[in-house]
């Protein structure tokens, strides 16, 4: 049992490590030398940078807020499609709505 925690936790500081490297967040730091709490650390400081850089509000508020707006932009532009679109407008006429 603890080993597969511990792989659980090691899979995701390799997630991170990647995931900084790969958004120059980490540029400072040698790509051989990020140990397991400089990893960390940059998370942390990346994610309380995002926060403060997007006003008030937790990261997860954020992050939904971000959600929504995204999906009702998507939902916006089918209803759009939709209206616009001959097959729809023909199916209608078909069945007499």
């Amino acid at each position: 049992m603890e080993r597969r925690r511990r792989a659980r936790i090691n899979g995701c500081l390799g997630e991170l490590r990647t995931l900084l490297l790969q958004s120059h967040i980490a540029q400072s730091c040698r790509r051989s030398k990020l140990e397991k709490a400089d990893i960390l650390e940059l998370t942390v400081r990346h994610l309380k940078a995002l926060t403060q850089s997007n006003g008030s509000g937790s990261f997860a508020e954020v992050a939904m807020s971000r959600f929504y707006a995204g999906y009702s932009d998507c939902a916006r532009e089918v209803s759009r499609f939709l209206s616009t679109s001959d097959v729809i407008n023909n199916t209608r006429r078909f069945f007499g709505d």
